[in-house]
């Protein structure tokens, strides 16, 4: 008799814990779903990779240019006297 009001005490703490175990994990899943900081972070990132997307794109552009003027440049001094 004693052993199974053991075990059915146990299973009862057992429930117990479980459906606490749950309520604590729903907790943590509404607190992650509200938290925004996380995405402000990723926006600042893909804003900043757009900045540098967009400098990579001009400096690439001004230097072509650049080496042309050079390259205009060299071609007119080879033909100085």
């Amino acid at each position: 008799m004693t052993e199974r009001t053991l075990v059915i005490g146990r299973t009862a703490w057992d429930e117990k814990m479980k459906q606490g175990n749950r309520s604590a994990v729903a907790r943590l899943a509404r607190r992650f779903v509200r938290d925004e900081s996380g995405a402000t972070a990723i926006e600042y990132a893909i804003l900043v990779s757009a900045i540098a997307g967009v400098i990579v794109a001009i400096v690439y552009a001004v230097g072509t240019k650049t080496q042309a003027q050079f390259t205009t440049l060299d071609t007119e001094m080879s033909q100085l006297p």
